[in-house]
């Protein structure tokens, strides 16, 4: 299965059942894999750890992976980015996984680096994850898209919306102009009311999970481009020049 495929089969695991259980091949297998994940910034050093879901205050899953980077601009969006590989290598390798915003761990720091989330996961059944693309409640392409897009990019849209994100919050919005697309983050969520966190912690996470997504069904549906990404002050907008 490519990751393209698993675009569509991955989904926030909540329910495991005990009688699985992740093999210490499995566990090698993804800390190996951590160190092909492509950074969105490359100049940010990251890393993560394997720990025991007891050792975080996670309540489902049997082991948590411990997101760490150093604090520069971009560094959200980049954990997001990296992380959401890793998501996708899980789900194809029937794992379930899911980000888990609002846990923490013992460990707040790792050789400079702070803590900045976690993902819990475990063994799964192949049946536990999606099979159909009708599984999903997100937003309509149009309520998320602004100018027009069709064929190939239109397809690549289309896939790119099932990105998961921080209370489904969807807070990407993209601006199709002719050869180009521009990402960015809209700060007016609902759940800023709520949880006030999430605008400006767990939605630029987000935005890095999307651009995973986006440029996994990009380059699926033979569209070439090159990112740029003009992070400032507080994240700004990401810009794609497509041939």
């Amino acid at each position: 299965m490519s990751s393209y495929e698993t675009l569509f089969k991955r989904k926030s695991m909540r329910k495991f059942d005990k009688s699985l259980s992740v093999s210490e091949k499995e566990l090698a297998d993804l800390n190996a894999f951590f160190e092909k994940c492509v950074p969105l910034l490359p100049d940010i050093a990251t890393d993560f750890r394997i720990v025991k879901r007891e050792q975080t205050d996670c309540r489902w899953g049997e082991y948590a992976l411990l997101f760490f980077s150093e604090k520069k601009e971009g560094y959200l969006e980049n954990i997001g980015y990296m992380g959401e590989q890793l998501d996708l290598y899980l789900a194809e390798h029937n794992l379930g996984a899911c980000w888990y915003g609002m846990a923490s761990c013992k460990e707040k720091a790792s050789e400079g680096m702070d803590f900045v989330i976690v993902m819990s996961f475990g063994k799964s059944r192949e049946e536990d994850f999606r099979s159909d693309r009708g599984e999903f409640s997100r937003k309509d392409l149009s309520k998320t898209l602004e100018g027009e897009a069709s064929g190939a990019l239109l397809g690549a849209l289309e896939d790119a919306r099932f990105a998961p994100s921080a209370c489904n919050s969807q807070p990407w919005h993209v601006t199709a102009r002719e050869g180009s697309l521009t990402v960015s983050r809209h700060s007016d969520s609902p759940l800023a009311k709520v949880v006030k966190k999430i605008p400006n912690y767990f939605n630029r996470i987000d935005m890095g999970i999307y651009l995973c997504f986006l440029e996994a069904a990009l380059t699926a549906h033979g569209v070439s481009f090159d990112r740029t990404l003009p992070y400032e002050k507080g994240g700004k907008d990401v810009t794609y020049r497509l041939d």
